[in-house]
């Protein structure tokens, strides 16, 4: 599922940087495009940072993840 997901996402970011293909939506497709992948994003990310969370939380003491490495995947979310 995570590869799928990533060539989804990695397709849609390259055809919606292509300024050909980007002028075949109308602003209306691409309003609702825009809102429904935000919901979907949105949900992905709430789920993303509640089972990392849930992990970091049960790891053992030995393989915690260290404040440099815990900066490194917050930055991820901001």
């Amino acid at each position: 599922m995570n590869s799928a997901l990533f060539e989804s996402v990695r397709g849609w970011d390259t055809w919606l940087r292509n300024p050909t293909f980007i002028d075949t939506f109308t602003e209306e497709e691409l309003k609702e495009i825009y809102k429904q992948f935000k919901d979907i994003c949105v949900k992905f990310l709430e789920e993303d940072v509640k089972w990392t969370g849930t992990k970091e939380k049960s790891l053992p003491m030995a393989t915690k993840v260290t404040k440099n490495e815990r900066s490194e995947v917050e930055r991820r979310y901001t």
